[in-house]
Parts: C-alpha cells; structure tokens; sequence
C-alpha cells in the first residue's frame, strides 16, 4: 500500500481478509483509490475484496482498479465487481514503455538526487529480457541497481547477474523491437506453442524459429 500524490494505491497481490476489512472502513466519497494487480487478489480475499468494491461501488467512492491483461489467478472473479477498470498488457508486450516506466521507478526510489540514466549496454540488457514479473520486476532490478552504482548512473555491471547476459549484444532497431513484441504477444496467445502462433502470424514455422533465435527469444517461456 502507498500514497501517489492525494491518491491510495493498494496492490491486490498484497491483500488479505484482515486488510480487506481495515479498507472497508476507510472507504469515503473523497478519497480516490486505485487498486493494482485485482487479477492477483488470493483466493481467501476474493470475497472480502468483492464486498469492498461492491460499497465503493454504493457509495460511488472514486476508485479504480487495474489488472495485467494475461495474468491468471481467482482475482478474474472480481472484474464483474468494479466500475471503473483498465487492463494493462504486460510488460514483455509494451517493451516501448520500458524507457518511461524505468525513469519514472527510479525517480521514486530517489526523490532527493537527479536521477540516474540507464547506459547504453544496461538499456540493452533490459530492452532484451522477457519480464515475467512485470513492471514490479523492473523496480526490484533498478533498486538492486541503484543500490550497486550508489545513486549514479546504471552500468551494465550494476544490474543482477541474470539480468547482464544479452547486454553486450547490438541494439535492435525500431522496427525489430516492434517485430519482437508482435511475436512474443502471439506466443503469449499461443501459449508457448510455436505451430499455432506461426499460423496466427501468417508465417511458417521456419521462419518464426528464425525470428525467436534472431531476437533473442529461444530461451523464454510464453504463456500463463
């Protein structure tokens, strides 16, 4: 739970039915909210968290829940229950954004000092993982890393050790990175399953196997 300027921001992932209860409480018509990750909610809060989005929703308090689009879990019980909704692709599928969510983390994690820039191979290293825990995963990388380059600007050398491999490789260009995100959305869909998100690409096998070894995807997994 934290505080974005006048705004409550909660993580659905973190919620139980003790926690659910103390926001219940809280809850006004003033006070805006935003509940992130309702598609991770756990099983033994779904129901707590139903009831609290359903008096938001009776008293018309502003509040707002997001969810990753492809994630699994009980929280989908919950989208039937809120008003006001989005639905964020995951990270993996909007690589694009990578550059503004990681500014935006790392003014947060120093709000006192200018912030650091990513370096060239760092920008590569991250441009080029698969991110299956999402933009949370990012925040926990760049804190270690701002951790290791003391404020400064983030080398290649400061980023964890499974987060360094493919950053001394080329940069890929716009239209391979564009490539790149439209192949991986399609094996996401596909479930990891080559065959039928070659058909849905209206590509031969071969011809995705090329594009995953060229972009750098043969050792990701795809899919819930």
């Amino acid at each position: 739970m934290g505080v974005r300027g006048d705004v409550l921001v909660i993580d659905g992932s973190t919620l139980t039915p003790t926690a659910v209860a103390d926001l219940r409480a809280r809850l006004s018509n003033n006070a805006p909210w935003i509940v992130e990750h309702v598609d991770e909610v756990s099983g033994d809060a779904v129901a707590p968290t139903r009831r609290l989005l359903d008096t938001a929703a009776e008293m018309t308090a502003p509040l707002v829940a997001t969810a990753t689009a492809t994630a699994p879990g009980g929280g989908h019980q919950l989208h039937t229950h809120v008003r006001r909704s989005a639905s964020v692709l995951p990270l993996r599928q909007r690589i694009e954004d990578l550059d503004d969510l990681a500014r935006e983390l790392l003014t947060a994690q120093l709000p006192e000092r200018p912030t650091p820039q990513l370096q060239p191979a760092a920008h590569r290293a991250l441009i080029a993982h698969h991110w299956p825990g999402n933009v949370r995963e990012l925040d926990a990388v760049l804190s270690t890393a701002v951790s290791r380059s003391m404020g400064f600007d983030i080398r290649l050398e400061h980023l964890p050790d499974d987060y360094r491999a493919l950053g001394s490789g080329r940069q890929l260009t716009a239209l391979e990175r564009s490539e790149r995100e439209t192949i991986v959305r399609a094996l996401d869909e596909a479930d990891g399953n080559k065959s039928l998100a070659a058909d849905r690409l209206g590509v031969a096998r071969s011809t995705l196997y090329r594009k995953i070894r060229a972009l750098g995807l043969e050792n990701e997994r795809f899919g819930s």
